[in-house]
């Protein structure tokens, strides 16, 4: 994997930026040995893999102009990414073949951005962008002895070769009275979205979605340490009744305290993959659902933040808290549709969730150490007609730790993350309602980094997931462990030793 990154400024008030890379990954199996091998390997089974081999290559380019207090910007991105997706071995009447398969993305975004004061009152923040995304699947016939590959023939009904396409234009503006001594202030903006999609596999060869938004928000300022912060928006959707969504966040502040609540309507029409993508091969079965309603929900949160310095050690805390309500919520379900594995987008009801988050920091000299925990409850909605919990609940803790050496000058940091058991109910093989989880697992990974050639050149060494968790037990189609399931979270054990350079010159 290789990245570089170059940044200059070729006049007064003028900076570029271009950056770019290429990020290769062979595929994994459990059985694969930990140390790699350069030799000739058999085209057996091991030649499909669990995680499935890729290659990306990327590109950015940042362009800035500074004029006053006005900021000007594009920025323009390019990414390729091919995934390979390897079939076992088959007996044909002269060789050993092979079917595989090939996922080509290109994806392209082209922003413009311009932000900042145009007068001594008003500021302007706007962005334009157009995203084109397309994704090529190609099927091809191996000869696993001769290793010649040929594209398999298109023809009518078969999917096997097949391009879709997704553009999506966006465009938001707002403009906003920023006087300073003023105890109210606003903001007026409009939001614009088109997508549009094209491919065999869009329900009619080709979607089209638009919504056009306009809000509003203010800023009022009732008491030196209260900020009060009101906003509605309403938006026109090509397919959808949209309705007013308002939203209300005060801001209480005052020292080394802060204290946090807000309140939103929230509306997300179906997206046009959730209403007309049909995705049918040999492993997947997905399909749109174009008679999906929108999403609605009401949305609540709050927080508190607290700053300690207690002789020279910066101590920070912060607790929080929310709850959600979703109505007509688009989740997958299962259908009858091409058989009893198809997966097809419906509105599965109203759904909610709550939690807590707890955040704690220590920074002193050269040690920073971060802790969090967050205990989540989900909703069951067959609480609605059976005997059971109304919530399901599950905690996760995560800390990472930072502490640089004087003599020797090395910086060690940690990251470990403890995810613990997530339940559910369901339906068991018998039709009968009964709890279903998602073992706990922990994740531990470690770095060691050093500066050489007067911080020019860092050296990293490192080892993430460091207990080699690979799959978790589940539960989820009902039974024991024994007759479960397992979901798989991570390619084991891996090792890395990572080398940047960075120059400067004024």
């Amino acid at each position: 994997n290789l990245e570089t990154n170059v940044g200059f400024s070729p006049a007064k008030n003028h900076s570029i930026n271009v950056s770019m890379g290429r990020n290769y990954f062979d595929g994994w199996n459990a059985a694969d040995d930990f140390l790699p091998t350069f030799e000739a390997q058999r085209a057996d089974s091991g030649r499909a893999k669990q995680w499935n081999p890729k290659e990306q290559y990327f590109g950015r380019l940042q362009y800035n102009y500074k004029y006053k207090e006005m900021l000007m910007s594009y920025k323009g991105e390019l990414f390729d990414e091919t995934i390979s997706n390897f079939g076992l071995p088959r007996r044909s009447t002269t060789s050993y073949v092979a079917f595989d398969d090939y996922y080509h993305t290109q994806r392209i975004d082209n922003a413009l951005f311009l932000q900042g004061k145009f007068t001594k009152n008003w500021s302007v923040n706007w962005t334009t962008a157009y995203n084109d995304f397309e994704r090529i699947k190609e099927a091809r016939r191996k000869d696993l002895v001769s290793l010649r590959s040929t594209r398999i023939p298109e023809e009518p009904g078969n999917d096997q070769q097949d391009t879709s396409t997704f553009n999506l234009f966006m465009s938001r503006g707002s403009i906003a009275n920023t006087k300073d001594s003023l105890w109210f202030n606003y903001e007026l903006g409009y939001d614009i979205n088109i997508e549009n999609a094209a491919g065999k596999r869009i329900d009619g060869g080709k979607q089209e979605l638009g919504d056009y938004a306009a809000f509003f928000s203010a800023e009022v300022r009732p008491y030196k340490n209260i900020v009060l912060k009101p906003g509605i928006r309403y938006s026109y959707n090509t397919q959808y009744e949209t309705p007013i969504t308002p939203s209300i966040n005060l801001k209480y502040a005052k020292k080394n305290s802060i204290f946090r609540f807000s309140y939103a309507k929230g509306f997300r029409a179906p997206s046009l993959k959730e209403l007309y993508f049909n995705f049918d091969d040999i492993n997947h079965s997905l399909f749109g659902n174009a008679d999906l309603k929108a999403e609605r929900s009401d949305n609540y949160s709050g927080s508190v933040r607290q700053k300690f310095l207690l002789k020279g050690v910066l101590l920070k805390a912060e607790v929080s808290a929310f709850y959600n309500e979703i109505y007509n919520q688009i989740s997958f379900a299962q259908s009858s549709i091409g058989g009893g594995d198809t997966l097809v987008y419906f509105n599965i009801g109203e759904t909610q969730t709550k939690g807590l988050n707890i955040n704690f920091s220590v920074i002193y000299e050269n040690l920073q150490l971060n802790l969090g925990s967050s205990y989540i409850g989900r909703y069951n909605r067959l609480a609605d007609e059976n005997p059971i919990d109304e919530f399901s609940y599950s905690m996760e803790w995560i800390g990472n730790i930072t502490y640089e050496f004087k003599k020797p000058q090395l910086t060690l940091a940690a990251f470990a993350k403890h995810q613990g058991e997530l339940p559910r109910f369901g339906y068991n093989r018998d039709g009968e309602v009964e709890k279903q989880t998602i073992e706990s697992y922990q994740i531990f990974d470690a770095t060691v980094s050093r500066h050489f050639w007067k911080k020019k050149l860092n050296m990293a060494l490192g080892c993430k997931n460091i207990l080699d968790v690979q799959n978790v037990q589940a539960n989820l189609s009902g039974g024991t462990h024994e007759d479960g399931s397992s979901i798989s979270v991570g390619t084991g054990r891996t090792v890395f030793i990572r080398l940047g350079i960075k120059l400067n010159k004024k």
